[in-house]
């Protein structure tokens, strides 16, 4: 069977490769996301993910048994679940080496609905492991991986944090079409030090230039939909590199937190460091359990295993994770000011003009 092997660079923090014995698909974009950060052959890699059929090591571990479909040891984890209506997701996964002394080596198996095998097979196994686990892993690097957007002017960034309904893709179309500013990423932002990299999945790029083009806001009709997966189809295996993925960092101006509520009017203060925190942290946890519209699947079921991974083994690189990730967040919220936003439930655009103006009007 022939298996397809691909490597990545993420800013030169994350080097990792993802294999698979799946065949072609309809939505290349859609199956590779991190398609932007494909790379020569690396051999320092950071983990390896194997999609495809593999024999698991639990006869050979010492493994705790938990319902027949759960087990765990040191520096290892291999289950079997369940997702969907009527089960139409089936996997199972195998993760060793979460001790931390070697790099991870991550295999899943999944037994798919038809359409998503045909349109993008690889794409759950990266949507219910590698995107929340990526949070732990930039984490242990010093960097945060953020639910968030970034733009960049005149070489500095400001970053917006919000969960989905907060208008932050809204926000950054504006931004971009009407201020002058520059698309760095709008579904996730990666920050190390005091900068903001770029950090683009394949097609998410592409979905909101199609936004800031034909559509006054992140609401997309069916038509709208229907055209943009249509061009993706046309478009193939046409996965080009995207010169925003070797983009340096840009020094980060201010952070802004949006918050949707029932207010008429915007209202943005200055915030302590330790209320952001929170609000930080919070809106990441959201965000590992959302359900991904593409699939219908969470991938908070990743983050329900590292828990019950960590009762037993409590010193593995995920509780490790969590207290880099707090730790570097106090880090940058002393020296970057930081803004709560509140914002009307509705977005229209007279009630952020003012607020797009004094940005616009501090870089000039």
């Amino acid at each position: 069977m022939k298996v397809n092997e691909m490597y990545y660079n993420i800013h030169n923090e994350l080097i990792f490769k993802i294999t698979s014995t799946n065949r072609k698909c309809i939505f290349p974009k859609l199956n590779y996301p991190f398609h932007p950060y494909v790379c020569k052959k690396q051999d320092n890699l950071d983990f390896v993910l194997n999609i495809g059929e593999f024999r698991p090591q639990v006869s050979n571990r010492n493994a705790i048994s938990v319902d027949y479909n759960f087990y765990f040891d040191e520096d290892y984890l291999y289950i079997k679940d369940f997702e969907g209506r009527l089960g139409r997701y089936h996997w199972e996964l195998e993760i060793q080496g979460l001790d931390g002394k070697s790099p991870l080596t991550i295999n899943f198996n999944s037994k798919l609905p038809h359409h998503v095998r045909y349109l993008y097979p690889d794409l759950p196994a990266q949507l219910i492991v590698l995107r929340p686990l990526l949070y732990h892993l930039f984490s242990m690097k010093r960097c945060l991986f953020l639910h968030a957007g970034a733009v960049e002017k005149d070489g500095e960034s400001i970053v917006l944090i919000g969960r989905s309904g907060s208008c932050k893709t809204s926000i950054i179309m504006d931004l971009v079409r009407k201020y002058g500013w520059n698309l760095m990423s709008d579904e996730h932002a990666l920050i190390k030090g005091f900068h903001a990299y770029p950090f683009q999945f394949s097609f998410i790029e592409d979905l909101v230039n199609y936004g800031i083009d034909h559509l006054k806001d992140e609401n997309y009709s069916s038509i709208h939909k229907i055209r943009f997966l249509a061009g993706m189809a046309n478009e193939g295996s046409n996965l080009e590199e995207r010169p925003l993925s070797r983009m340096g960092g840009v020094p980060i101006k201010a952070l802004y937190i949006l918050t949707s509520t029932n207010a008429k009017k915007v209202t943005i203060n200055k915030v302590t460091s330790t209320s952001l925190l929170h609000k930080m942290f919070i809106n990441n946890l959201c965000e590992w359990g959302s359900i991904d519209s593409t699939i219908s699947i969470s991938s908070g079921r990743f983050i329900e295993y590292m828990q019950m991974y960590s009762y037993p083994f409590p010193g593995n690189i995920f509780v490790q994770g969590w207290i880099r990730h707090k730790e570097v967040i106090e880090s940058l919220l002393e020296k970057v000011p930081a803004y709560l936003v509140e914002l009307p439930a509705s977005y229209d655009q007279s009630f952020i003009e003012q607020w797009f103006t004094d940005i616009d009007e501090s870089y000039s």
